[in-house]
């Protein structure tokens, strides 16, 4: 029983949206080239447009789940994106240790900036060349 379940979900629809149109415009075609009867007529024409209307309730059916789909998947990552800047902003920057590693750092003065453009340049080009 299991598996015929696990198969029903995993199958494919007998007919899709685009075999209705298709058929649907076959019908019609029978019906303007005056292939069938003329007693059949109306009726091979009202099937063709029945057939074109469900094609397209179909298509905005499916239309309306993929958006959805979207909606509920945009949801979710909202939902990680602030459970996520939560844990980050719970860490508590305004520790009072980290607030003194913070100010321990020494920051590069403004006239040896040039030398270190010119040290970080040397790297980049000694690990560029082979």
């Amino acid at each position: 029983m299991a598996k015929s379940a696990k198969f029903k979900e995993t199958s494919k629809p007998l007919l899709s949206a685009s075999t209705i149109l298709i058929l649907s415009g076959f019908l019609i075609g029978l019906t303007v080239g005056r292939v069938g009867s003329s007693e059949l007529s109306p009726y091979l024409l009202a099937c063709g447009l029945s057939g074109c209307l469900a094609y397209i309730a179909l298509d905005t059916a499916a239309a309306r789940r993929a958006h959805a789909a979207w909606l509920k998947e945009k949801e979710q990552f909202e939902e990680r994106f602030d459970r996520h800047m939560l844990s980050v902003s719970s860490l508590n920057l305004n520790n009072s240790s980290t607030s003194r590693e913070l100010e321990s750092l020494e920051s590069v003065p403004e006239d040896n900036l040039p030398l270190c453009e010119e040290d970080i340049d040397d790297l980049s080009l000694s690990e560029v060349s082979i």
